[in-house]
């Protein structure tokens, strides 16, 4: 679309580079792809959701311990809701993916429980959205 056309000139702006700045047009790339991904349709295709939010800040307390973070996305649709936290390392390997998964687990958990708060009937599907190699890295609840 036209308004994703204009991306990169918005953030290059934002962030004091040119327009043709390598690593701009990298992260673009990567974002675009990310974006139009079949495998992601659930996610970015706004026919498949009710509603979807990026960078939302969560702050709850749990037990006397305040909980703070920022979501990455949160998209609610009719069957659940989607915790996304993008990551853009270069993992392919299975094992490697569940160790890196296993250190955001409680991170994620903590995502989860501030967010069934305010949509206790929905089931909330945690995970890890691996950028680079369009993979997706569910994280169980506890």
């Amino acid at each position: 679309s036209e308004q994703a056309a204009d991306i990169p000139q918005r953030v290059a702006a934002e962030l004091g580079l040119p327009t043709d700045d390598d690593q701009l047009i990298t992260w673009f790339n990567s974002a675009n792809t990310v974006f139009h991904s079949a495998t992601f349709s659930h996610l970015f295709d706004p026919t498949q959701f009710i509603n979807a939010h990026n960078e939302v800040p969560l702050h709850y307390n749990n037990e006397g311990q305040n909980v703070y973070g920022i979501i990455d996305r949160l998209v609610i649709s009719k069957k659940c809701i989607w915790l996304v936290d993008y990551k853009t390392h270069h993992i392919n390997n299975a094992a490697k993916l569940d160790a890196l998964a296993e250190h955001y687990q409680s991170q994620l958990n903590y995502y989860r429980m501030g967010i069934q708060r305010l949509w206790p009937k929905l089931p909330i599907e945690a995970g890890l959205l691996f950028t680079e190699t369009l993979a997706w890295k569910p994280l169980p609840a506890p």
